[in-house]
């Protein structure tokens, strides 16, 4: 299952590496166009983000193994063909 937004994640990460397109070539230098901010606030950022995607997939999972534990209710009735429902006057 997560095998899709791996995927994604990925491709993103892959198209982006070595891209610069807030520069215009010939007019701005990529030194010019480079962000000062300090390292330690790029890694406090990709902390946070990573503490956050790791408690939403703690999240899935605990809720995921709870629904297919629990399992389908066989005590209710099928819903109804749309031919039944075609039938019925009121």
């Amino acid at each position: 299952m997560p095998l899709g937004y791996i995927a994604v994640e990925l491709g993103w990460a892959v198209r982006e590496v070595g891209r610069q397109p807030w520069l215009v070539y010939g007019l701005l230098r990529t030194s010019e166009g480079a962000s000062q901010l300090p390292a330690s606030s790029v890694i406090f950022s990709m902390a946070g983000y990573t503490l956050l995607y790791i408690v939403l997939a703690i999240a899935f999972f605990i809720f995921a193994r709870r629904w297919l534990h629990k399992g389908p209710d066989l005590m209710l009735e099928p819903p109804p063909t749309p031919h039944a429902w075609q039938d019925r006057r009121i």
